[in-house]
């Protein structure tokens, strides 16, 4: 007797045929490059959160960190050529939005606009805890408040150690590289930040 018929039904096969792989932020970018407007569509949903989240702990201001994130993007796109898929896209993207931030910085300092570090002798009560009486989601997010501004307190070499290491999700020796500066460097900064926020948390100093 003859074996049954183990065809797949011709809607799963095709099915089957129409799944691809998700292509990585690398085949994105290059894909960007060669003029494919969804590629940069795609990146941009997958990376917007993260980059709006470094550069506002970064300006520790939402205008402004909105400013700098349009900023970033622009320079994506003006610089998509240059773009090499040497290391991950990541890195390059969250180096990118590292230079555009210190960049305007810079050219804020020199306006007199704004300034770089938070004002000394800040209210200890804008990083308090809520209340005893506050809802779960509230003291969540002031919290995050609170950390924000311990985050904000740091030394900016120190600072943006940590910011690459939490929102661009970098190595220490991609950080590094970023930085210019040594794996050891890196992680001499780490220490110092770590230790560093958990002083200003508990209340005590730098």
């Amino acid at each position: 007797m003859s074996p049954p018929n183990q065809k797949l039904p011709q809607a799963v096969m095709e099915q089957s045929a129409l799944q691809k792989p998700e292509p990585s932020d690398e085949e994105l970018m290059l894909s960007y490059q060669g003029g494919d407007e969804e590629a940069f569509d795609r990146l941009y949903d997958r990376y917007h959160r993260r980059i709006y989240n470094f550069l506002l702990h970064l300006a520790g201001d939402r205008a402004r960190a909105q400013d700098l994130f349009q900023m970033v993007f622009l320079s994506l796109h003006r610089h998509r050529r240059r773009y090499r898929p040497s290391g991950r896209f990541s890195s390059w993207l969250f180096t990118v939005a590292r230079n555009v931030a210190r960049d305007e910085f810079r050219r804020s300092r020199r306006r007199r606009e704004v300034a770089l570090e938070p004002a000394e002798g800040a209210s200890p009560a804008d990083r308090l805890a809520c209340q005893a009486n506050q809802v779960t989601r509230i003291e969540r997010k002031e919290m995050a408040e609170r950390v924000r501004g311990a985050v904000q307190q740091l030394p900016p070499g120190q600072r943006v150690v940590i910011l690459l290491s939490r929102y661009g999700e970098m190595s220490y020796p991609e950080i590094g590289k970023a930085l210019h500066i040594s794996v050891n460097a890196v992680k001499q900064r780490a220490f110092e930040a770590m230790r560093s926020l958990g002083k200003i948390l508990e209340g005590g100093s730098n």
